[in-house]
């Protein structure tokens, strides 16, 4: 029997977008709102897409409750805290499907904010957007783009991902191409790509424009959110935790948009646009330098090497959040493993 609230079936909606380029601010302001809830980030697609048939027909009730239990079990779900046991999941299934089982997931995370609508915002599901569309076709995709020389300053100065301006310009060129495969088959009407620059200078216009993408009202409220974010700190599950998202503290600011012209040098700049200037120019962002490919000297490339081998996990070794952020990784593929082992053990019991 199920034990189901009110109903929350509105379509489901996933932000993502390479890392560094808003997500986590868009996320933050969407969850502001009195309708829409957004949980840490899922990494549901990234981490059990590649398993969901293994899980056999969910009308089992022993499948049903081992994909509840895998689940509820997974290091990225527990950080919703939602204290459920994998009964009160599958008590809460309508569909006995993975679309079923992950809806009611995120409709007891909705609940216990006490809203109505779930979305999801992780980054690397942009890779997974295909599966996403097989199990959610009624889905719709918010896209956070942002000038890939400004996602360069941020992310090499964080722990982890590649360090070198090379393979760094490479990552955000996958992941600008992956949103561009996928909006040329998809449907228009349920694809948005939200320039960070835009957000950020006027936040109120674009969040109505994403409220109306989603068809829910754009509400004027007190506190910062989608009706009220001049400048004001921005209260969410990130913010007064010291993680990577600290300066969502000090609220929404432009100061960011075109720092790499301060923090990048020439020749990165020129690197940079060698690699990904097509998606640069695709994307509204024109290039600084001559726009033709440059050729990498020996020593650039011995350098880049170093940089996104050596350097990349010494720097995770000698600061505590590097640490951190090792033991999270190891631990979030150690899962992955046991994951694995604990299905080919049903399968071959069952």
């Amino acid at each position: 029997m199920m034990n189901v609230n009110e109903s929350t079936q509105y379509q489901p909606f996933f932000v993502s977008g390479c890392p560094r380029s808003g997500t986590t601010l868009l996320q933050v302001l969407l969850d502001t709102h009195s309708r829409i809830a957004l949980p840490p980030e899922s990494h549901v697609f990234e981490r059990f897409s590649p398993f969901f048939e293994s899980y056999g027909d969910l009308h089992h009730p022993d499948n049903l409750l081992f994909f509840a239990s895998e689940l509820l079990r997974d290091m990225a779900v527990r950080q919703w805290e939602l204290a459920i046991t994998p009964a009160d999941l599958v008590e809460n299934v309508r569909h006995y499907t993975v679309a079923g089982v992950i809806s009611a997931l995120f409709e007891m995370y909705v609940r216990k904010q006490k809203k109505k609508r779930w979305g999801d915002k992780t980054p690397q599901h942009v890779f997974y957007l295909d599966k996403i569309e097989d199990v959610f076709p009624e889905a719709r995709f918010i896209f956070m783009v942002r000038d890939g020389r400004d996602v360069a300053e941020s992310l090499r100065r964080v722990h982890i991902g590649p360090q070198s301006i090379f393979s760094i310009a490479r990552r955000w060129k996958s992941y600008q191409n992956a949103i561009t495969t996928f909006l040329k088959s998809s449907s228009s009407g349920r694809c948005l790509t939200v320039r960070y620059e835009d957000l950020v200078r006027d936040p109120r216009r674009t969040c109505r424009k994403i409220l109306d993408f989603l068809g829910e009202p754009y509400l004027e409220q007190p506190q910062p959110g989608p009706g009220s974010m001049s400048g004001a700190g921005l209260s969410g599950q990130y913010t007064g935790r010291k993680t990577l998202h600290d300066s969502l503290s000090s609220g929404v600011s432009q100061k960011k948009i075109g720092i790499f012209r301060r923090e990048l040098s020439t020749r990165e700049i020129q690197i940079f646009e060698s690699v990904a200037g097509n998606e640069l120019r695709e994307y509204g962002y024109p290039l600084v330098g001559p726009g033709h490919p440059v050729s990498l000297t020996g020593g650039e490339k011995i350098l880049f090497t170093i940089q996104d081998t050596f350097l990349r996990y010494a720097r995770k070794l000698w600061s505590a959040q590097g640490r951190r952020l090792a033991v999270i990784q190891v631990r979030h593929s150690l899962q992955m493993i046991l994951r694995r082992t604990r299905l080919q053990g049903k399968n071959t019991r069952g």
